[in-house]
């Protein structure tokens, strides 16, 4: 499945991935937080506390996962994720009606690499029947199965698929009934909190998912008719949590460490999702993983849920005895914004070059270059005087354009 590499390749991209990390770390400790942390920290494994939670039998090793993004969330992608300290990885979505007609690019999708896991295989549809097949299909490469049940954009759902399933509470409970006791792999489903504002039925949801045997569900802080606009709202998901007895996870809006500790705390979930704050920046599942195991010694839960107050997602603290608690953790963001860390515009040099390098193992040289166009803009996105040659992004053709690119910058 690896294009034009050979696992020779992917090996030597492998060891420079993990030079570039430590390059990374080294950057970290001098520029952002020098003395926070003793010398092992080049060892990733150092930072993150082991057995966070599990889904299934999946041991998901700390509380910082990466969301499926279309068109970013590819093998490259999940790479870089999992090296930068994601402890859960995802796939863009799976048409369940691609699988069952043998598309051509479902191979491509549903390849997973040993550099990427645990990593979900995530199928979207509509037909229960034709879900179950597509998942025990697929299983086999896959470390969990994952369904779709709250994308919002319109194609997905014309096809009844996606975010329309919210609409449809029966049509959940068949696809996640018929799923879950026919595969190996535990079988989670990523939802909203309803259709509308006038239907936020996601409580509802996560009762009938546990009940017919999902492993955990991911619920973003926005309703499917919101698409991505106003803000994510946590108040529902944190009732939710109270009562849930299957892991979980929060999404939305979440993208930096203060706000990934603030959320965790105020819904008392198991971990948080980042989406579109990791394109072209994958250090920041390295930044949070560090700042919520680093930046206090409390623990997700060890804050009283009845101290915040929550409208959309702005998190308030109320009670000036727990705030001291905290070092004033939550009024004051001086005690983690030294781990909202941005490096050099060195490193961001050498990280793009890499990534493309990534790319072209899976993709065609061109079509990697093609693909990278967008990547560019994310990664020097807010360095100096970028501008100037930004418009060279979109022209970039192959690896030497890139490269010969980059000693403009």
């Amino acid at each position: 499945m690896i294009l034009n590499g050979t696992r020779i390749n992917i090996i030597k991209l492998i060891n420079d991935l993990a030079n570039l990390k430590g390059n990374y770390i080294k950057e970290f400790q001098s520029s952002a937080c020098p003395n926070a942390f003793d010398p092992n920290l080049q060892k990733l494994s150092h930072l993150l506390k082991p057995g966070s939670f599990k889904i299934g039998s999946i041991d998901i090793k700390n509380p910082v996962v990466s969301a499926p993004l279309a068109g970013i969330s590819d093998n490259t992608f999940r790479i870089f994720a999992s090296a930068f300290g994601s402890a859960l990885n995802c796939t863009e979505m799976i048409s369940s009606f691609g699988v069952h007609y043998n598309n051509r690019a479902t191979d491509r999708l549903s390849f997973i690499t040993e550099y990427e896991r645990p990593c979900a295989l995530q199928i979207f549809g509509c037909e229960p029947e034709v879900m179950l097949e597509a998942a025990q299909r697929l299983e086999d490469k896959a470390d969990i199965i994952d369904v779709n049940m709250g994308c919002p954009v319109p194609k997905v759902l014309k096809a009844k698929s996606g975010g329309f399933l919210l609409t449809d509470k029966k049509r959940i409970e068949k696809i996640i009934s018929r799923i879950a006791p026919k595969i190996k792999k535990p079988l989670t489903i990523k939802i909203r909190l309803g259709w509308d504002a006038g239907s936020t039925n996601a409580p509802e949801i996560v009762e009938i998912a546990q009940s017919c045997g999902a492993a955990a569900v991911t619920i973003h802080g926005r309703t499917v008719k919101q698409g991505f606009g106003g803000e994510a709202d946590y108040e529902i998901i944190k009732n939710i949590k109270k009562t849930a007895s299957i892991p979980i996870i929060v999404s939305g809006d979440i993208d930096t460490p203060l706000k990934a500790k603030q959320v965790l705390e105020y819904t008392g979930c198991d971990a948080v999702m980042i989406g579109r704050a990791a394109r072209g920046k994958p250090w920041v599942f390295f930044n949070i993983a560090c700042s919520l195991n680093n930046a206090t010694g409390f623990a997700p839960g060890d804050l009283k849920q009845t101290s915040f107050n929550c409208t959309g997602s702005k998190i308030n603290y109320s009670s000036i005895d727990d705030a001291g608690k905290m070092g004033q953790l939550i009024d004051n963001n001086d005690i983690l914004s030294m781990f909202n860390f941005e490096p050099s515009r060195e490193f961001k040099k050498k990280f793009a070059l890499l990534y493309l390098k990534f790319l072209s193992e899976f993709e065609t040289e061109q079509g990697a270059a093609m693909q990278f166009r967008k990547y560019l803009a994310w990664i020097f996105k807010g360095v100096p005087n970028i501008s100037r040659v930004k418009k060279e992004f979109f022209m970039v053709k192959d690896y030497d354009d890139v490269k010969n690119l980059m000693e403009k910058i």
